[in-house]
């Protein structure tokens, strides 16, 4: 995974809501995002990882496949 993410848009990806996500990082129990453009922070795949983490969330989400019964 190549993006870059917001904050918005790792809350919504995670069903989440923007300030748990923003307290978390704040009380150090998910670490800060490494990198930041306009003092933002941009979340990457390990970012993401870490929140879906702390909040026992799988990630990423992986969709049950079913096999044709024979």
């Amino acid at each position: 995974m190549d993006q870059a993410l917001s904050l918005q848009q790792v809350a919504e990806l995670l069903k989440l809501r923007h300030y748990q996500i923003a307290y978390a990082i704040a009380t150090h129990r998910v670490p800060e995002p490494a990198v930041r453009v306009a003092n933002k922070r941009v979340f990457q795949h390990a970012d993401i990882a870490a929140v879906a983490s702390h909040f026992g969330i799988i990630y990423p989400a992986v969709e049950l496949q079913t096999t044709p019964a024979n």
